[in-house]
Formats: C-alpha cells, sequence, structure tokens
C-alpha cells in the first residue's frame, strides 16, 4: 500500500506541478506580451495552443523523469531527505530555467509564426479589433459567440498563411516561365512547330495560374481588410445591446473566408508538375 500510495503522489506532483508551473509562467507571458490580454486569450489571438501543448508535454515528462531520478537516487544511496520534496525542488528550479527561454519564445513565436504573417504589421489593426471583440465576449461571458468569433479567426489566420504558399508558389512559376520562354524561343529558331506548342500550351498554363494566384491574393487582403469591420461592428453591437444577429453574421463571414479556401485548395488542384 505504501508504494501505490507513493506511486499516486508522484503522478500528483508530476501533473499538477506541471499544470500549475506552465500557467503563472503564461500569465506572466500574457500580461507582458498581450498587453491585457488573459492567458487563455493570449493563447487564441497570437495562435500559440500548439506552442502551449508542446511545453505542457516537455514539462510532464521533464518532471517525470525528475521524480524517477529523485526516487532512484534517494532510494539506491539510501539518504534520509525525502526524495518527493528532492524532487518537487528539482522540478520547480527546471521551471525557473525554462521560463526564460518561453518568455523569449513566445514573442519570437508570434512574430514568426505563418499563421500570423501580416497581422503583426499592415493588418495589425485586424489582430487588434478581434483582441477587443474577445475581451468583451470574455467579459460578457457569452461562450457561445466566443467559440464562433474565435472559428472565424482561426480560418484567417489559416487563409493568411495560405496567401503566403500561394505568393511562393507564383514565385517559383516566375522562373519556371522564364525557362518555358527560352524554350519557345529555341523551339522557333530549330522550327520545331509540335515542341514550340507544346511549350507555348504550358507558357499558357503558367501565366493563367499567376493570375489567378494575383487574384487569390487580393481577395484575401481584402477579407482580412473587412474583417476589422466585421470584428468592431459585433464589438459594437454587444456594449449597446444589440446582439439578435450577431452568430447568423459570425457563421455567414466565416462561410465567406472558407469559400476562400476552397479557391485555393482549387489552385493546388491546378498546380504543374515541374518534372514534366
Amino acid at each position: 500500500m505504501g508504494s501505490i500510495g507513493t506511486i499516486s503522489a508522484e503522478l500528483f506532483i508530476i501533473i499538477v506541478f506541471a499544470l500549475v508551473n506552465l500557467q503563472i509562467q503564461m500569465r506572466i507571458i500574457a500580461s507582458i506580451w498581450g498587453k491585457g490580454c488573459s492567458w487563455q486569450q493570449f493563447l487564441d489571438i497570437y495562435d500559440l495552443s500548439g506552442q502551449y501543448r508542446k511545453w505542457m508535454l516537455f514539462d510532464i515528462i521533464s518532471n517525470a523523469i525528475i521524480m524517477l531520478g529523485a526516487t532512484f537516487a534517494f532510494s539506491s544511496l539510501g539518504l534520509t531527505i525525502p526524495f518527493l520534496s528532492a524532487g518537487i525542488i528539482a522540478i520547480e528550479g527546471m521551471s525557473l530555467m525554462a521560463f526564460p527561454i518561453r518568455f523569449i519564445g513566445a514573442k519570437v513565436a508570434m512574430q514568426n509564426n505563418p499563421n500570423l504573417l501580416d497581422f503583426n504589421g499592415k493588418y495589425k489593426d485586424t489582430c487588434n479589433e478581434y483582441k477587443k471583440l474577445i475581451m468583451v465576449l470574455d467579459e460578457k461571458g457569452l461562450k457561445s459567440y466566443k467559440k464562433s468569433a474565435s472559428k472565424l479567426w482561426s480560418e484567417l489566420l489559416l487563409l493568411n498563411k495560405r496567401r503566403k504558399e500561394a505568393y511562393l508558389y507564383k514565385e517559383k512559376l516566375e522562373a519556371v516561365k522564364e525557362d518555358v520562354q527560352k524554350l519557345i524561343t529555341a523551339y522557333s529558331m530549330d522550327k520545331d512547330d509540335d515542341k514550340r506548342l507544346k511549350a507555348q500550351a504550358r507558357l499558357n498554363q503558367i501565366i493563367k495560374q499567376q493570375a489567378d494566384i494575383d487574384e487569390f491574393t487580393e481577395q484575401v487582403k481584402d477579407q482580412i481588410v473587412k474583417s476589422e469591420n466585421v470584428f468592431m461592428d459585433i464589438r459594437t453591437k454587444l456594449i449597446v445591446g444589440q446582439s439578435d444577429n450577431i452568430l447568423p453574421d459570425l457563421s455567414n463571414y466565416t462561410n465567406q473566408v472558407k469559400s476562400l479556401e476552397y479557391t485555393v485548395d482549387a489552385l493546388d488542384g491546378e498546380k504543374i508538375d515541374f518534372k514534366n
């Protein structure tokens, strides 16, 4: 029974201290980098939930290793100091060492997260309006509204990431287009009409896809700019008590954003096989 009780105590320490220590760290990080956000809002707005889960997994594993190490060391060496106390001290020491790394890491993740591209720059107002909306929703305890708004935000972040990917692909196409144009010139000089026509068809395909990408990226930019007003509109409605049509508005706008996802999926399906 004693060993079972010891194992239960170890598991309790491993899990609880991982949860508590990381939450304390996130509260401090959010208070500085989030500028008024709660730590949950901070994770949502700056798309750090994945990073948070990684840190939590690391803490649980490291706490387990520390407790196992303390158990082995104190039992094998016959030391009289309680190993649970020693394990807790070691866990807290590890947490203190990890905090400055995570403090800087959170800021780096905010600035380099591919989903947040441009929301830290020219579309910063859109991010700020979403932040204000989430804070109002939390203040009023409107969980269903917050869930819908968070879903819309995650779709916008994903869409902006896809916009960047599409733009990079356009640059890749540009290099291929130059090669195809050289081939057309060479085939024209050789009077090889069959190869020239095939190369011309390839060039036309590249030009069309570049135009499609341009149209898509402009639509995404317009959607991001428009979303700033959407978040502002919903927030001001909530403040004055006009909340009747907010959920339908959020749902309709989310569908508009998703429709652009279908557009970029179609572009992916048209991608040229560079091997041919």
